[in-house]
């Protein structure tokens, strides 16, 4: 049985109000020209409420500057860059290596497509003078967040995170047999970790890696909500192994109740799009996650 079919007439009536929001958005992969702001820009980054965010890697196949083109088709204003990303097809400069010229030059490029970047993500080194490097990075980037595996710096990001304007969440893989100690995936390993640490030190809760782990999404957001700063919203076909990302609401990890718990603890952070599913041909199931999460936040404030 699919996927789709196997949610049942309880969620018929969702699938038809996420139709609703996406129906202008379907055409989006098929035309170079972006979908009318105005109408995207809602519950945005720094609006109050929370926003939605394209992560980088969605488009990994490509550099920054496309990625940015490709999430402003989408409607969507905010990114989330990760490490060995390449600049432009005429620059391979890493993003976290780039000189002030080059960062001149990315910031005229954000401008021109309405985009800005909101998250960093990749490692914090456990050394202090290294760590201060990456996040003075991120600052300069324009972001406000970090995200990253690294629980094992947890002390040095504690030690330096009240010297700049900045939250760090720690994001979640499957567990790893070549690293038996990482448990990022496992809440309640993470709630352990995080008890009595500076509030601005979190989780990216990713909802894929949490169905891969054989851990229920919703449940692992019960119990993290406080601590969640942001979340790579994905849904998939099945718990308990890997399978492809599909358009948020047509799989069975219940990402509607999930922003429906979020909303009950008040959560203002970023529901990141980190569709991993067919990278170079992704563009119209991206702008239908978008109007997903724009419909259930519209939904939510209306109650």
């Amino acid at each position: 049985m699919s996927a789709v079919a196997s949610l049942g007439a309880t969620w018929a009536p969702l699938l038809r109000r996420w139709a609703a929001a996406a129906f202008g958005l379907l055409a989006v992969g098929a035309t170079a020209n972006p979908p009318a702001a105005a109408d995207l820009r809602r519950a945005e980054p720094g609006s109050g409420q929370p926003g939605v965010v394209c992560s980088a890697y969605t488009f990994r196949n490509v550099t920054l500057f496309e990625a940015v083109e490709r999430a402003a088709q989408c409607g969507i204003t905010a990114i989330e860059t990760y490490t060995n990303l390449p600049l432009s097809p005429d620059d391979p400069t890493r993003i976290y290596l780039l000189n002030e010229a080059q960062r001149e030059r990315l910031r005229k490029h954000l401008d021109r497509h309405g985009v800005r970047i909101v998250s960093c993500m990749g490692a914090v080194p456990r050394d202090e003078q290294k760590a201060r490097a990456f996040f003075q990075i991120a600052k300069e980037l324009g972001a406000s967040n970090i995200g990253t595996d690294s629980v094992d710096a947890i002390d040095t990001i504690e030690r330096i995170i009240g010297d700049y304007d900045l939250t760090v969440a720690f994001h979640n893989h499957p567990p790893n047999p070549q690293r038996p100690g990482y448990r990022n995936s496992d809440p309640a390993f993470m709630k352990q970790l995080l008890a009595g640490r500076d509030p601005r030190i979190g989780v990216c809760a990713d909802t894929g890696h949490y169905a891969t782990s054989n851990v229920v999404p919703l449940e692992a957001v019960k119990l993290l909500a406080d601590r969640i700063k942001s979340v790579h919203l994905k849904d998939r076909a099945v718990i308990g192994r890997r399978t492809p990302d599909q358009v948020l609401g047509t799989g069975v990890l219940e990402v509607a109740g999930i922003m429906d718990e979020l909303k009950r603890h008040a959560f203002h952070g970023w529901y990141v799009i980190e569709y991993e599913s067919n990278p170079g041909h992704n563009l119209t199931e991206v702008a239908q996650c978008a109007a997903f999460i724009r419909s259930q936040l519209t939904e939510n404030r209306s109650r």
